[in-house]
């Protein structure tokens, strides 16, 4: 069974790498990873310089459209992680 830490880690990681640009992201950004046997794969896409899409399949299906982001150095955080809908 996945945990909502292990995904979390894992949207840490593929944010870490979408941020890498430093800059203000732009374009299509996407990975896979298998834990404890389960594969689960992340879609991002830079909307602007402030939202993004997010989709998430796999174990668990997650989709959020335009979803508010900030830029804090090469980290990308997602300003609304702990609000649901």
């Amino acid at each position: 069974q996945i945990s909502y830490s292990n995904v979390r880690m894992k949207l840490l990681a593929l944010f870490s790498l979408f941020a890498m640009a430093v800059a203000a992201p732009s374009g299509e950004y996407s990975g896979s990873k298998t834990v404890l046997g389960q594969s689960i794969n992340a879609k991002i896409s830079a909307n602007s310089d402030t939202t993004m899409d997010l989709s998430i399949s796999g174990v668990i299906e997650l989709s959020c459209s335009d979803e508010a982001y900030t830029m804090s150095g090469a980290e990308i955080l997602i300003d609304n992680i702990a609000q649901a809908g």
